[in-house]
């Protein structure tokens, strides 16, 4: 029974944890509001264009038989990730709905494209934050546990330096502005210290007008990666090796190194 309005894009409850999606008015008043995604589904982040597209991350994850409605996550199409197989751990997801929260523009999981790793035991991916830039390009942060993210050609760091049987490591994404026919992925990179992992987690993320990324978060490791002449490096160890620490990064446009 939770509110949804007439004319939105999913007002069917999908059970178990469903993310949901509403729109205020500038007094506070409900004007739009609808569920999204399948049973276990979480809305973690929003942010909004200039033309009032809402653009949604989280966390999607469900066992069960896919039966084309509510039980698989939507998606669109030119997806970073196909629809998974009907179990699997645990995706990000990027999905930008229009004004009236009616249309699903553009919607993709964001994770391994493999529900079982070759090393085996399961991955799980979470996207956490989510902004526009003026142009309308838009970027995505988050953390996985996956060594074989689908990243691109060029892009910053394509794969792990290190990694145990469970990583956790931060992720960022960038992709082009919303059209007809969908998004484009710009990049897709790691964002994680080199050598031997504690825990990197990537949580907010901003942009500028010159298409830069600025990307901000937690980490414990102090091989995460800093630039010449950065405002406090090195970090010092605490005693159990760990370097507790926020950090600040920014990304170039295209992806393929820090600035």
């Amino acid at each position: 029974d939770f509110p949804t309005t007439p004319g939105v894009f999913q007002k069917v409850y999908s059970g178990n944890f469903t993310a949901f999606v509403a729109k205020f008015n500038n007094a506070g008043q409900l004007t739009k509001s609808t569920y999204l995604g399948a049973p276990v589904t979480y809305g973690l982040g929003v942010a909004t264009d200039s033309q009032g597209r809402a653009y949604v991350v989280g966390f999607t994850s469900y066992n069960c038989t896919p039966n084309g409605s509510t039980c698989p996550f939507p998606t669109t199409s030119r997806t970073v990730i196909p629809t998974p197989p009907s179990s699997f751990n645990g995706y990000g997801f990027v999905s930008v709905l229009d004004t009236n929260l009616s249309t699903l523009l553009y919607s993709t999981l964001l994770g391994d494209p493999n529900a079982a790793p070759a090393g085996g035991g399961a991955t799980t991916s979470e996207a956490f934050s989510v902004t526009v830039d003026p142009s309308g390009n838009f970027y995505v942060v988050g953390v996985t546990s996956s060594p074989s993210l689908p990243t691109t050609a060029g892009a910053f760091q394509r794969t792990l330096a290190a990694f145990n049987a469970q990583p956790i490591v931060g992720f960022a994404a960038k992709f082009g502005p919303v059209t007809t026919n969908g998004a484009t992925l710009t990049y897709l990179t790691y964002l994680e210290a080199t050598g031997v992992d504690f825990g990197d987690f990537p949580s907010g993320v901003a942009a500028d007008s010159q298409g830069n990324a600025y990307v901000g978060g937690y980490t414990n490791s102090p091989t995460f990666p800093v630039t010449t002449g950065a405002y406090h490096t090195p970090c010092p160890l605490n005693g159990a090796d760990l370097c507790p620490a926020a950090f600040v990064t920014k990304l170039n446009p295209a992806g393929t190194g820090l600035v």
